[in-house]
């Protein structure tokens, strides 16, 4: 299904900006297309890519990046249909020193970006429940959609969200991995805003999706929380209702 033609919108600006809809539940609806996207930084965005925004008629950008990122590269608007954005700063905040070692060229560079960008992912669940509760909220509204939600590159803290949000809509975890995983093929490393002067295996465990990260993520949810629902009724103030209209919402 990710390789589906209406899955990756032809932006020019957006290598990563692509559509959650499409993909079948486990009681066998499917995700609408066009309500919800996914992608990366939006300040490249052409004239050409803002005007087929507008026609779609984008109504909510939620900006998953830190403040200091989004001062230096801020999204591109159409002065003719501005949608709502909303800043939902995440900046997972790892200990144990990587990016020092990773940075000053240790040996070890590759597993220690590895293990660095597995706990990101991890802190995504524990320390970030902020953005993801208003996120998961704003989708819930119908008065947003269509929305997209994006980060840098539209890999990490995109990745978890987006997991999330087909996970809550019944999507088997198969087909959520395969979205995470799309990155790889949708992504080019010419979006990078920031060359980092690291080792270079150390740059290919940050640069690329890889299903450790979100196995994590997910095993952090259960450990911490148990289920998903305990998750969203507990750390993202979704209640049944809530739930309910997010996946009315979303599902046909």
């Amino acid at each position: 299904m990710t390789s589906n033609p209406e899955r990756r919108l032809p932006l020019q600006g957006a290598s990563n900006f692509r559509d959650l809809g499409g993909y079948a539940t486990d009681d066998g609806r499917h995700v609408r297309w066009r309500k919800v996207f996914r992608s990366g930084a939006l300040d490249r965005l052409t004239d050409e890519d803002l005007a087929a925004l507008s026609e779609m008629g984008l109504r909510t950008i939620c900006d998953l990046r830190h403040p200091e990122e989004q001062a230096a590269y801020p999204t591109r608007l159409s002065p003719l249909a501005t949608p709502t954005v909303h800043s939902l700063p995440i900046r997972p905040k790892v200990s144990g020193g990587y990016r020092e070692r990773i940075e000053a060229g240790d040996s070890d560079a590759g597993d220690l970006a590895l293990q660095y960008m597995t706990e990101a992912y991890r802190c995504y669940v524990r320390d970030h429940t902020a953005a993801y509760t208003e996120l998961m909220h704003a989708i819930a509204d119908p008065a947003n959609h269509p929305l997209v939600f994006h980060c840098a590159a539209g890999k990490d803290r995109t990745g978890f969200g987006a997991a999330l949000i087909l996970m809550t809509l019944g999507v088997p975890e198969e087909t959520v991995f395969e979205d995470y995983l799309a990155t790889n093929h949708y992504w080019t490393e010419s979006a990078l805003r920031v060359q980092l002067d690291i080792p270079e295996a150390a740059r290919q465990q940050l640069k690329a999706a890889n299903d450790v990260y979100l196995r994590a993520a997910i095993d952090t949810l259960h450990d911490v929380h148990e289920t998903l629902d305990a998750y969203l009724g507990d750390a993202l103030k979704m209640d049944a209702e809530t739930i309910a209209r997010f996946r009315a919402l979303l599902l046909e």
